[in-house]
């Protein structure tokens, strides 16, 4: 399972934090605050589904210096 914490509501855009009740998005996984999402009805990210475009999570950082 993901860990979202730090990462945002796409909703209400406030972080996630440890023990938020989360859902994500069975299309593209975009997470939410199962209030926000509730709010919304859908996912905001609805409309970039099957493209490029759609949610991702973000790419970890890389701790590898260029030499």
């Amino acid at each position: 399972m993901m860990d979202y914490t730090g990462l945002k509501c796409p909703v209400c855009e406030k972080p996630f934090a440890s023990g938020d009740d989360i859902v994500v998005c069975p299309e593209c996984g975009a997470p939410y605050h199962r209030e926000c999402y509730a709010k919304v009805g859908s996912c905001v990210f609805s409309d970039k589904h099957g493209t490029p475009d759609a949610w991702a999570p973000p790419r970890p950082e890389s701790n590898a210096e260029e030499t």
